[in-house]
C-alpha cells in the first residue's frame, strides 16, 4: 500500500511539473507568473528533483530578454515589458529567499546557472552561497539596482567571468567572502556603480 501511495505521489509531482512548464511557456505574463510560483513550490516539495526545478527557473532567466523600450514606445509594448520584467524579478526573488538562513526550505548547495542573464533589478540580500556552483558568467547588469548586501560567500564556487557591469547599481555592501572561490576574471566595469562597502 505504501508503494502504491509513493507511486501516486510521484505521478502527481510529474503532473505538477508538466503543468508548471506549460504555464512558463504561456504567452500571457500572468500565466508565466503562476508557472513561477508552481515551479518554486514544486522544488520545495520534490527534493529528489529539486535541482531540475531550479534549473528550469534559471533557464527561464536565460531566455532572450529585450531591454526597456523607453517612453516613446507604444503603451502596450511598455506594459508587456513591465509584465515580463515582473515575472523575471519574481524568479530572482524566489531563488534568493531560498538561499537565506531562515528559509523554510533551503536551496543552498544547489547549482545555479545565471550564465548570460540580464539583471535589471532584483536582489540576493542575505543569500548564503555555501556550496554548489553558481555562475554569473557573461551576465549583464545594464540598469536598475541589484543587491548582494550581506550575502555570504562561504564555500560555493561563484563565477562572474566576463560579466558586464555597464549601468545601474550593484551592491556587495557588507558581503562576506570567507571560503570557496569568487571570480571576477575578465569582468568589465564600464558604467554604473559597483559597491563593496564594508
Amino acid at each position: 500500500e505504501s508503494a502504491i501511495a509513493a507511486e501516486h505521489r510521484t505521478w502527481g509531482l510529474h503532473e505538477r511539473f508538466t503543468a508548471a512548464i506549460a504555464q512558463l511557456g504561456d504567452d500571457q505574463a500572468a500565466m508565466r507568473l503562476a508557472g513561477v510560483y508552481a515551479m518554486a513550490g514544486l522544488a520545495d516539495d520534490w527534493e529528489e528533483n529539486r535541482q531540475t526545478c531550479i534549473d528550469v527557473l534559471c533557464a527561464y532567466l536565460r531566455m532572450p530578454y529585450q531591454p526597456e523600450p523607453g517612453y516613446d514606445a507604444a503603451p502596450a509594448e511598455r506594459l508587456a515589458f513591465r509584465a515580463s520584467r515582473e515575472v523575471r524579478h519574481t524568479v530572482i526573488r524566489f531563488i534568493a529567499e531560498h538561499l537565506r538562513r531562515d528559509a523554510a526550505v533551503s536551496w543552498q548547495g544547489m547549482n545555479l546557472d545565471f550564465t548570460g542573464v540580464i539583471f535589471d533589478g532584483g536582489g540576493f540580500e542575505d543569500a548564503m552561497f555555501s556550496s554548489g556552483s553558481v555562475s554569473f558568467s557573461a551576465a549583464e547588469f545594464p540598469e536598475g539596482a541589484v543587491s548582494f548586501s550581506r550575502a555570504e560567500f562561504s564555500g560555493s564556487d561563484v563565477s562572474f567571468f566576463r560579466a558586464e557591469f555597464s549601468g545601474g547599481t550593484v551592491g556587495f555592501d557588507a558581503a562576506r567572502f570567507s571560503a570557496g572561490m569568487v571570480s571576477f576574471n575578465a569582468a568589465e566595469f564600464s558604467g554604473g556603480a559597483v559597491n563593496f562597502f564594508r
